[in-house]
C-alpha cells in the first residue's frame, strides 16, 4: 500500500510540473501578445522628427506657355510633352523631364517640319513666274510642294499658275516662319527653366520630417496632413516618400514599412492661390512659434510629431 501511495504522489507531482510548464508557457505567450500588441500601437512604434525645412524659388510655367506646348507643339509630336499645370512651382525633377521634353521636341520640329518646309521654300525661291508659262509654272509649283503632306494637299489647283505660286509662295514661306518662331520659342523656356535666363517663379515650401516605424508591421501613412504653427494651419501632401517611385499624387494613403529614420518631403496643398499660402507659411516657419505636424492613419489613429520651432530648421532661404 506504501507503495501504490508513493506511485501515486510521484504522479501527481509529475502533473503538477507539467501544468505548472504549461502555466508558465500560455503566461508567456499571453503576455508577449499583450506586449506585441502594444508595440504595435502608432503611438509606441511610430515617430516624426522634424529633420528640415526647404524655401525655394522655383521656376513656374505661365499660362500662356502651358497652352502653347499643349496645343501648339504637341499637335506635331509623336511624343508628346507632359505639360505641367500653370503657375505652380515646379520641382527639380520636373525640370529636368521638361527640359529633356522640350530639346526632343526642338528635334523633331527640325527633322519632321524644317527638312521639308525649307527645302520647298527654296524651290520656291528658284522660279521665275513672270518668264514661265501659265501650265509650266503650276507643274512647277505642284513638284515644289510634293513633299509637304498638309500644303500640297490644300493646293489650290484650279486657280492659275500665277495664283498658285503666289499661294504657295506666302503659305510656305509663313509656315517656315512659324516653326522656327516655335523653336526659339521652345529653346527660350528652356534656357529659363535651365537657370540662364529670367522669368517667372515662385516660393515653394519643403518641409522634412523623419519616419520612424519600430514595429514589425507597416502602417497606411496618409498622403495628406496638416502642419499647426502658432494658431495657423497649413494642409500639406506628401511629395517624396524616401525613395519611392508610388504615384503618390493620386494616393490617398501610402505603406509606412519598418525601419528607422524614412525621409519624407511635404509641401503646402489645399489653396486655389498656391503663390500666396507659400509666401505666407514660408513667412510663418521664420517665426519662434511652436509648431508640430499631425497626421491621421488609415486605422483612425492621430500621429504627431515633437513641437519643434521651424526657424531653427530652415536651410535655406
Amino acid at each position: 500500500m506504501r507503495r501504490k501511495h508513493e506511485g501515486e504522489s510521484l504522479e501527481h507531482k509529475l502533473w503538477m510540473e507539467v501544468l505548472k510548464y504549461v502555466a508558465v508557457g500560455l503566461l508567456g505567450a499571453a503576455v508577449a501578445t499583450v506586449v506585441t500588441w502594444f508595440n504595435r500601437l502608432p503611438s509606441r512604434s511610430l515617430t516624426l522628427l522634424p529633420a528640415g525645412i526647404q524655401v525655394r524659388t522655383d521656376p513656374e510655367l505661365t499660362c500662356d506657355e502651358t497652352g502653347f506646348l499643349s496645343q501648339t507643339v504637341n499637335r506635331y509630336l509623336n511624343d508628346e510633352i507632359s505639360v505641367p499645370v500653370c503657375e505652380s512651382p515646379l520641382a527639380p525633377t520636373a525640370i529636368a523631364k521638361l527640359i529633356s521634353e522640350l530639346r526632343g521636341a526642338v528635334q523633331e520640329f527640325k527633322a519632321q517640319r524644317l527638312a521639308y518646309l525649307e527645302p520647298a521654300s527654296a524651290r520656291l525661291h528658284k522660279l521665275n513666274p513672270d518668264a514661265m508659262a501659265d501650265k509650266i509654272l503650276a507643274k512647277a509649283v505642284v513638284a515644289s510642294v510634293a513633299d509637304l503632306e498638309y500644303l500640297s494637299r490644300d493646293l489650290p489647283v484650279q486657280l492659275s499658275g500665277r495664283e498658285q505660286f503666289d499661294w504657295a509662295f506666302k503659305n510656305v514661306d509663313d509656315s517656315v516662319a512659324t516653326v522656327h518662331m516655335n523653336i526659339d520659342r521652345m529653346e527660350a523656356i528652356s534656357q529659363r527653366l535651365n537657370g540662364k535666363a529670367n522669368g517667372p517663379s515662385l516660393r515653394h515650401v519643403e518641409l522634412f520630417f523623419l519616419a520612424t516605424n519600430t514595429s514589425d508591421v507597416e502602417f497606411y501613412f496618409p498622403t495628406r496632413c496638416s502642419v499647426k504653427i502658432g494658431e495657423s494651419d497649413y494642409e500639406v501632401r506628401i511629395e517624396q516618400l524616401g525613395e519611392s517611385r508610388l504615384p503618390i499624387g493620386s494616393m490617398r494613403y501610402v505603406p509606412l514599412l519598418p525601419g528607422r529614420g524614412q525621409a519624407i518631403r511635404f509641401g503646402p496643398f489645399g489653396s486655389a492661390d498656391h503663390a500666396a499660402m507659400d509666401a505666407k507659411l514660408a513667412d510663418d516657419l521664420s517665426s519662434d512659434r511652436d509648431a508640430h505636424i499631425n497626421c491621421q492613419l488609415g486605422d483612425g489613429h492621430q500621429v504627431s510629431s515633437t513641437v519643434f520651432r521651424p526657424r531653427l530648421f530652415l536651410v535655406s532661404q
